[in-house]
């Protein structure tokens, strides 16, 4: 099995299919992994976490194949995509979207006057004036016209995937003709990417695609103290595959801004969909990649492990993939704090030596063994269990 966990690494065609598309997530592994793992080592109706869920990749896979999921990530901004990505819409739903979206064009005004509140003001730092005021209205027309909340928040990912095309690392900015066709774009895009997820969901669950909140729950929190949040389903415990990518230690990931125009940051995105924020980077890192021996960051990390072991047991499989900016260390305390909470890392015996890591610049994967890793700039695949 472990084979054919490792043959899916290999992938290096681009993220796509079911509503992976919404939004470009930073540090994404490839769902066809995702979706390996959880059919090699679950069972239809077995319980699957991402402790560090981003932006939902491990969720639609593990709900399309009939799994519960428990998602947990202490970002708003992840869990709004991921349960846009995982919620279904009715009929009704499409056919008001898509309706809205033949119109919308002709009632974006750039000369009507729309009020952005004191509480968002900040977020619209280095937006410039005509996005600003394009995304102002169409938040604002969104949130007037659509009755059902899962509707509002799909158009506002389909604001927020617009939002990420036209600002996010770009030097150059669209004018607000140009955003309203690639939303326009986008937004149609992925109400077909919608229509596939649900015709998945169709074929492999038991219930109505109305009930499919019964098989999931998506948490906006810390990792740690998990074991005592009254919304985790405790008959759904222990968790048969934890598969997660946490933040890598000493590595610079961006997750909570877009950067304009080089190295500008705007919060831009939680304006857009609704959800205050204010925290630092260091937060969504688990620690500040700059502090000596990165001792919050593999504090934060002992203390999630150590609330994540109450949810698995022996059977149970933890697998990560995670980078470092200096293995050369990093990997050992990382391993060593996994032994120290009750993990055993799994043997690769049946295949070859232990410990397989893929190149990450140019999203290559690799399948060789190396003894003494001694250079950043690789993703590492660990796997462990209860001792």
């Amino acid at each position: 099995m472990l084979q054919k966990l490792i043959q899916s690494l290999e992938m290096t065609n681009p993220i796509s299919g079911l509503t992976h598309c919404f939004y470009n997530y930073p540090a994404r592994f490839h769902p066809l992994f995702a979706r390996t793992a959880i059919r090699l080592f679950t069972k239809k109706g077995d319980l699957v976490i991402d402790p560090f869920m981003g932006s939902g990749t491990t969720a639609v896979e593990a709900l399309v194949c009939g799994r519960r999921f428990l998602g947990i990530d202490i970002n708003p901004l992840a869990t709004f995509i991921a349960n846009v990505k995982t919620t279904p819409l009715t009929t009704r739903d499409f056919h008001l979207i898509e309706e809205w979206l033949d119109r919308i064009c002709g009632l974006i005004n750039l000369h009507k006057k729309v009020e952005i509140s004191e509480e968002w003001k900040g977020y619209t730092k280095h937006v410039p004036w005509w996005l600003r005021k394009t995304i102002a209205l169409l938040v604002e027309k969104a949130r007037n016209e659509f009755p059902k909340k899962r509707q509002e928040d799909f158009v506002r990912a389909c604001i927020l995937s617009a939002g990420q095309w036209a600002l996010d690392c770009k030097k150059t900015i669209p004018n607000s003709k140009q955003f309203l066709v690639i939303f326009q774009k986008k937004a149609r895009t992925m109400l077909s990417a919608l229509r596939e997820y649900q015709q998945e969901l169709k074929e492999h669950l038991d219930v109505p695609l109305s009930q499919i909140h019964r098989r999931k729950k998506l948490l906006a929190r810390p990792v740690a103290g998990i074991e005592k949040d009254k919304r985790v389903i405790m008959r759904w415990i222990p968790a048969k595959l934890i598969i997660t990518s946490p933040p890598y230690p000493g590595v610079h990931i961006v997750y909570n801004r877009w950067q304009v125009f080089g190295r500008k940051e705007t919060p831009a995105p939680y304006w857009i969909i609704n959800s205050p924020d204010g925290k630092g980077l260091s937060y969504y890192t688990l620690g500040d990649r700059k502090q000596k021996e990165l001792k919050r960051y593999f504090d934060n990390l002992k203390s999630s492990f150590n609330s994540l072991k109450y949810l698995v047991d022996k059977e149970s499989l933890i697998i990560q993939l995670i980078g470092f900016s200096d293995p050369t260390w990093q990997l050992d305390r990382y391993l060593s704090i996994m032994d120290e909470l009750g993990f055993t890392e799994v043997s690769f015996s049946e295949i070859g030596p232990s410990r397989f890591w893929r190149n990450i610049p140019n999203r290559k994967w690799y399948t060789q063994y190396k003894t003494s890793p001694s250079t950043n700039g690789r993703e590492f695949l660990l796997i462990h269990r209860l001792k």
